[in-house]
């Protein structure tokens, strides 16, 4: 499933749900990834959540296929490059040997 609204894009979460309400995902999850998703009615509180002028903090908890390194959290820490941007700086934080916090 695709966590997006535009009927288009097939197995899309809308469709999925199949709502007789137009509602929104708040946020979202990449394919390959599992998780809570929230479904809302209201789209203005989605504006409010997401957009990065309201500077919400968004807080993730990430298992990974190898072991988490003191190394590798300072790098996550400092910013990592994404579509040619590099993320902000942030607060990370080590679960068990395959997992980390970041918020």
């Amino acid at each position: 499933m695709i966590c997006t609204t535009e009927s288009g894009v097939k197995d899309n979460i809308i469709d999925f749900v199949g709502h007789e309400q137009r509602i929104f995902p708040i946020g979202r999850l990449d394919k390959e990834s599992e998780g809570l998703i929230l479904l809302t009615s209201n789209g203005d509180i989605v504006n409010e959540i997401l957009r990065a002028e309201n500077k919400l903090e968004k807080e993730y908890l990430v298992a990974i296929n190898h072991q988490v390194t003191d190394e590798f959290l300072r790098g996550m820490a400092r910013g990592v490059p994404v579509h040619g941007q590099l993320t902000l700086p942030c607060k990370t934080g080590k679960l068990g040997r395959f997992g980390f916090r970041i918020v």
